[in-house]
């Protein structure tokens, strides 16, 4: 079986991104910012968008409502060259609206509804036959919610039979983080993309090192800590090291920089590359990422080339 794409599975929303906002703003009853506007979003959307700018073919399977927002993000993802053919509508649950309010220096915080499409993504909603075709399946969004978890479980079996590439990203959901509560699905994965603060508490450990034990413990074949302005570090059963971070980038806005760094490491691993060279192109294609409001400021490959060849 030719296996010549990528599956992502996960968090999909309609991102209204407002910036810069003063920390001072909810003691005011006007606060004027220079940008309001909207967006296509969601780790698994932006995963799937960046790679479709890096030359990778991927299908996209989350869910969506079926309101003008879901419509907006099926058109939106079809017209960026990602496969929609499996982002389901709900009728229960409307589409997952993100408050994104960005900070002065670039940081950013979510509000977003709990009772809304993304969250209660379920394993009927799942195509095997595209999972089973993959080179890699990305499980986006660990963490998000037990219906999508369980999702991602069923998901990783067949695509673990099937032989392919599983990574994962990591979320921030407060009752479901820990390590005991994903066993399965951890002792099935070969790449896992946390950042520091929610390996940390994922794990209750401090040093990378004994963060990347502790998921390895469980199983998974190879950690990839994002380390923000550090860049990342990597551990497995052979190695461990850290790869720098790309410096002397302007931060307007830090929405979606770990989606893209797992895009960015994603196309390595489509391309065989070894793992280093994966997370040069992860760096990367973040550094570029916090460049622009919002997650899809990424245009191409040659824009990542572009930058590794310059520093």
């Amino acid at each position: 079986m030719t296996k010549n794409n990528v599956v992502c599975i996960g968090l999909t929303v309609a991102d209204i991104l407002i910036r810069p906002v003063p920390l001072e703003f909810q003691k005011r009853d006007t606060t004027f910012v220079d940008e309001i506007t909207y967006a296509a979003g969601g780790d698994a959307y932006n995963e799937a968008y960046a790679l479709t700018r890096l030359g990778v073919p991927v299908k996209l399977i989350s869910s969506v409502g079926s309101d003008l927002w879901g419509d907006f993000i099926i058109k939106t993802g079809k017209k960026a060259g990602i496969d929609m053919e499996y982002v389901v509508f709900q009728k229960k649950y409307p589409t997952t609206i993100s408050l994104v309010v960005i900070r002065e220096e670039g940081e950013r915080n979510f509000i977003v509804a709990r009772e809304s499409s993304a969250m209660f993504f379920e394993s009927e909603a799942l195509d095997k036959p595209s999972i089973e075709k993959a080179k890699i399946l990305s499980l986006a969004s660990l963490y998000s919610s037990y219906e999508m978890d369980n999702a991602f479980l069923e998901a990783a079996k067949a695509a673990k039979k099937a032989g392919a590439i599983i990574t994962a990203d990591t979320t921030s959901s407060l009752d479901l983080l820990t390590l005991q509560s994903r066993a399965e699905l951890l002792s099935l994965l070969d790449f896992i993309f946390p950042n520091y603060e929610e390996a940390s508490r994922i794990t209750k450990e401090t040093s990378p090192d004994g963060i990347a034990k502790a998921f390895l413990k469980y199983g998974v074949k190879n950690v990839v800590i994002k380390t923000g302005i550090n860049g990342c570090y990597i551990q497995n059963s052979e190695e461990k090291f850290e790869v720098p971070a790309y410096k002397n980038t302007r931060l307007v806005d830090t929405t979606g920089a770990g989606d893209n760094f797992a895009a960015g490491f994603i196309y390595g691993l489509f391309n065989d590359l070894p793992i280093s060279q994966c997370a040069a192109y992860a760096n990367a294609a973040a550094a570029i990422s916090i460049q622009y409001t919002g997650a899809g400021g990424l245009k191409s490959l040659k824009e990542v080339e572009d930058l590794m060849a310059g520093s």
